[in-house]
Order: C-alpha cells, then sequence, then structure tokens
C-alpha cells in the first residue's frame, strides 16, 4: 500500500494485485456470481445472485445425436429447465454449418419446428438456456441427417382394366399414384397401338386423361410414369385395351308413303329413318323405279329424304334405301312399294271478267278468269265466245 498526500489529503492507493485477491475471495463466498458467454467464449458478467445455480444443459434431443433418416416434418425437442425452478428460455440454433446460426427463441414447450428441409442432408442444432434470475448454460452441438426421397409409387389400377375388350372408342384414360413422402407428382403419358408406345403429354397434373375418338376393332397399349418433384421416377407397366368392332347403320325405316300405299300423289317426297348405333356419319343411296327390282337413282345422300322427278298417275313404283357408315358398314331396307293416284280434272274456270250478266262493257275488253289444277299440272284453256248461247270456239289451248 502507498500513501499519497495531495493537497493536505491522504489516499491510500492498494496494487493490483490486492484488487485481483479481493475478486477472487468473492467468488469463493456462499453466494453465486452469475454470467454468460456468447458464441466466441467471451465472458460476460450478470449480476450478483445469493445462492443460485445456472440453468440445466439441454439435454435428451430429438431426434438423437447424431441421427440417420430423418422424416421432413421432424419436430425438435429437448429437456432443459432451471435446479432453482426459475423460467427459462431456449435460444435455438440451427442450420446446416456446423456453427448455426440463432433462429429463434422459444419458451415453452421445448420444441422447434424447423420447417422446410431437405431430403439427404445433414442439419446442426444446439440449445442455450437462459434462466430469468440472469444465469444461463450453453448447450451441446447436436447433429441429424434427413432421409433421403422415396420415388413416386407405381402406377396401378388402370381403367380400361389391361388386356380388356369391346372398349367404347371415346376414351378416358385413368389410373392410381402419388407418393410415399407426399411430394408432388406430375405423369408423363405414353400411348399408341405400338407395344412400345411413345410419349404423348409430359407433365400431366391430373390422374385421368381424356383421350377422345379411336379407332374401332383396334388395340391400344399405354403406360404411366410417376415424376416427383425431386426428380425420382417410377415407370407403370405397359396396358392395353381393344376397342369394339363397328356396328352397322340402322335399317332404314318408317317410309313415307307406307309400303304398298294407294292413291299417292305423284309429287311424292320420300322420307325413311335412319341413323347409326355408334353415331358415326350415314350417308345414303336411294334405288328408285317402276320395276320390283328398281335402280339406283341417288347416292351419297345425307339427309333421310329425296324428291323423284314428277310421277305418273296411277302407276306403281318401287323403291329402297342403303344405309353405309363412314367404315363401310351396311344396312339395306326392304323394297317398298307405292300407287300413285289418277289424274284430277283441272279447276272450274271462275271469277270471270267480264263478270256474268255485265252491261255497258267496253267494244274492246279483254277476258279473263280463274283456272288452275289440282294436281298443279299444266293447263291450256279452249274459249267459246259469240252472240248465241252455243257460242262457237274461237281459241284453243291457251296458257
Amino acid at each position: 500500500m502507498h500513501i499519497i498526500e495531495r493537497g493536505g489529503l491522504k489516499v491510500k492507493k492498494f496494487n493490483l494485485v490486492l484488487i485481483v485477491i479481493s475478486v477472487i475471495a468473492i467468488l469463493f463466498t456462499s453466494n453465486t456470481y452469475a454470467a454468460s458467454f456468447n458464441l466466441s467464449g467471451n465472458f460476460y458478467p450478470n449480476k450478483y445472485l445469493t445462492n443460485k445455480s445456472p440453468p440445466y444443459p439441454a439435454s435428451n434431443p430429438n431426434p438423437a445425436n447424431n441421427s440417420l433418416n430423418i422424416e421432413l416434418n421432424i419436430i425438435l425437442s429437448w429437456t432443459g429447465g432451471d435446479p432453482d425452478g426459475d423460467p427459462v428460455s431456449y435460444n435455438v440454433f440451427f442450420g446446416t454449418s456446423i456453427n448455426p446460426p440463432n433462429v429463434e427463441v422459444v419458451y415453452q414447450p421445448n420444441t422447434y419446428n424447423p420447417g422446410g428441409l431437405e431430403y439427404n442432408t445433414q442439419y446442426y442444432w444446439r440449445i442455450d438456456t437462459y434462466a430469468n434470475n440472469g444465469g444461463a448454460t450453453n448447450g451441446p452441438l447436436w447433429t441429424f441427417t434427413t432421409k433421403d426421397d422415396t420415388p413416386p409409387y407405381i402406377p396401378n389400377n388402370p381403367s380400361p382394366i389391361n388386356n380388356s375388350i369391346n372398349i367404347p372408342r371415346n376414351i378416358t384414360l385413368s389410373w392410381s399414384g402419388g407418393d410415399p413422402d407426399d411430394d408432388h407428382v406430375t405423369y408423363d403419358i405414353y400411348f399408341g397401338t405400338n407395344s412400345n408406345p411413345l410419349k404423348i403429354i409430359t407433365d400431366y397434373n391430373k390422374t385421368d386423361y381424356e383421350l377422345g375418338l379411336q379407332e374401332y376393332n383396334t388395340k391400344y397399349y399405354w403406360r404411366i410414369v410417376s415424376i416427383d418433384d425431386y426428380g425420382y421416377t417410377t415407370s407403370g407397366p405397359i396396358w392395353s385395351f381393344t376397342t369394339l368392332d363397328d356396328t352397322p347403320p340402322y335399317t332404314p325405316s318408317d317410309p313415307i308413303p307406307d309400303n304398298q300405299s294407294t292413291n299417292v300423289d305423284p309429287n311424292i317426297i320420300l322420307i325413311w329413318s335412319g341413323g347409326d348405333p355408334d353415331d358415326d356419319p350415314v350417308k345414303y343411296n336411294i334405288y328408285f323405279g317402276i320395276n320390283s327390282n328398281p335402280a339406283l337413282k341417288a347416292e351419297n345422300l345425307s339427309v333421310t329424304n329425296y324428291k323423284p322427278d314428277r310421277l305418273d298417275y296411277i302407276q306403281r313404283y318401287y323403291w329402297r334405301v342403303v344405309a353405309i357408315d363412314d367404315y363401310g358398314y351396311i344396312s339395306s331396307s326392304p323394297v317398298w312399294s307405292f300407287l300413285t293416284r289418277e289424274n284430277l280434272p283441272p279447276y272450274i274456270p271462275n271469277q270471270p271478267v267480264p263478270a256474268n250478266g255485265s252491261t255497258n262493257v267496253y267494244i274492246d275488253a279483254v277476258l279473263s278468269w280463274q283456272g288452275g289444277d289440282l294436281d298443279d299440272d299444266p293447263v291450256t284453256y279452249d274459249v267459246y265466245f259469240g252472240t248465241v248461247q252455243n257460242h262457237p270456239k274461237i281459241e284453243s289451248k291457251i296458257k
């Protein structure tokens, strides 16, 4: 100890050794001196505490240290606490580096959800515990490795069923897929008439696909390849199915005029019912004439009616219709017949001008009247004119 006299005052100055001895003496008293350390190991005194212990170091990590094949949705947990029962908080350090960053402060419960983990990746983590009395304890460094990605499920449950036959031509493919890790899955679709079908669709997001109309009586092959977000692929087997054969058109029916009908107007339009059970387009050939084996009169009609040229009176006609679909399938009606009616006389001329019994008629008057024919036949007129009741004919075949 040195005594220094300044301005009449005597000041005691202890050397550094005595001060250090005093600090050491304090540390070994019955009181506890709390402190904390940062990540670089620097010492930070907090405050004087009485009879307090630092919190427990974090232990019992889940997942266990150095564990492998950990699921991506793992929730970290640990055991902690404080021997004096003081509330604690935890600094969570987590990442792919051996010196992971501080990512969150956790209170209760002792869990942390890292979220968004990657497959086949090593992670490091540490928990530092802080008591609200100011005590702190750094935890050990732990590590775990996530599992590798699992390929998608093998595509299965095909529709149409494998090796099925008589499948309607308007086809929708469907299958079951998915992924054991619930990864997003897309599908490549292979389809064709070759046993090693070509790819027709890439990165398809659904498990059904509408092919649309296919050919009759044709064997098709198909398979599905599943691809998850991490590029893992799983190929399904090659499946096949055969479409149904074409069905002939409906037999033409319901003729108009009815078969063997009589008194038919010579201006008749022939009508029938047709169509196709497969909804294929249908064309019609018409056979018509006065022979019981009528000749072809019209072909490739797309409608179900036909108007022949004007027919003769009191004449029997024969006709039949042949239906042909796009695939060459044919259906023929039976031969039908009908008898036309006799000719009807023209209308009685009427509405004469000048009117019947008229007087004071101009000497240059023009004679006119109303006429026509019930059958719409062309009509000519003979005109009789004179001053006596049985007047002579003055004009013939006026149109």
